[in-house]
């Protein structure tokens, strides 16, 4: 249930959204919030979430001083840390929804959906986009407060993937759902994108990064090969915390063209998996 202000659920995501843009044009205003939570709410490695009654054991001890910090060193940088506001796009955030309602129903923690689609798969039914896409899960932040600091702080995620992803400044559209998960009580699902087509529109296929979170059971490696075998293992820089890589190869379809897909997957040591997809000309 969302409990910020008694928002509905389309209400929580404006107001999220606000939050994400205020992330990116002034995120100092986030310091003394988070500083409030380290004071009052961490105790024993345990966060009592802002507007939740329950303590959620964190996977860090630093982590939330550590995400002052950065906000801190963001602050010093002043106008050069600010980065425009991203827009709302419908579309974005109906693939967003869809995702969100198979995950509350199926109560899963994946990016993966129950069909085997993927983030931009489930994208793709709506736009097309070009330059970059991300998707972000949250779960069991039943406030946009909590969801933001969340996502701020990224606890448990070394590179902190995904405050990175929205406060990158080559994305430009976003959407957003929230809603109710049978297991984590809630689950947050935002896509992000550089730049949206309409459908049927010509993209430039020249080269595009496209960067995926997945699960570790959603891979599926009985086709790759040794990264250490193919040339295309330098078009993606290796993430510091990865422990292994695979890349693999498949033609896709799109808008009736043949196009060479390069999947490259880094394995990283908490377990979870960095699936970088690039769509190059056959």
């Amino acid at each position: 249930m969302i409990e910020s202000i008694n928002l509905t659920v389309e209400n929580a995501a404006t107001e999220l959204l606000k939050f994400i843009n205020i992330l990116r044009e002034n995120p100092s205003f986030f310091i003394n919030i988070i500083e409030e939570q380290i004071k009052n709410n961490i105790e024993d490695k345990t966060l009592l979430r802002i507007n939740n009654s329950k303590r959620v054991r964190l996977k860090e001890e630093q982590s939330y001083q550590l995400a002052v910090d950065y906000l801190k060193e963001l602050d010093e940088l002043r106008g050069e840390s600010k980065l425009t506001p991203l827009q709302l796009d419908n579309r974005l955030t109906k693939a967003c929804e869809d995702h969100g309602l198979d995950l509350g129903k199926s109560g899963v923690i994946s990016h993966v959906g129950s069909n085997g689609s993927s983030a931009s798969s489930r994208a793709e039914i709506y736009i097309n986009w070009e330059d970059k896409f991300a998707e972000i899960i949250d779960y069991y932040n039943n406030s946009t407060i909590d969801i933001i600091v969340s996502l701020i702080v990224c606890d448990g995620d070394k590179l902190r993937r995904n405050r990175a992803f929205l406060r990158n400044k080559d994305f430009k559209y976003i959407g957003i759902y929230i809603g109710e998960h049978t297991v984590y009580e809630t689950v947050t699902v935002i896509n992000l994108a550089g730049v949206i087509l309409e459908k049927g529109e010509k993209r430039n296929y020249d080269i595009i990064n496209k960067i995926v979170l997945k699960d570790p059971e959603a891979i599926n490696t009985s086709t790759n090969k040794d990264a250490s075998t193919d040339e295309a293992t330098n078009v993606f820089e290796q993430p510091s915390d990865s422990v292994s890589c695979t890349v693999s190869e498949k033609d896709i379809t799109i808008n009736g063209e043949v196009k060479k897909s390069l999947t490259k997957t880094f394995t990283l040591i908490n377990g979870s998996h960095l699936l970088c997809e690039t769509i190059l000309d056959k």
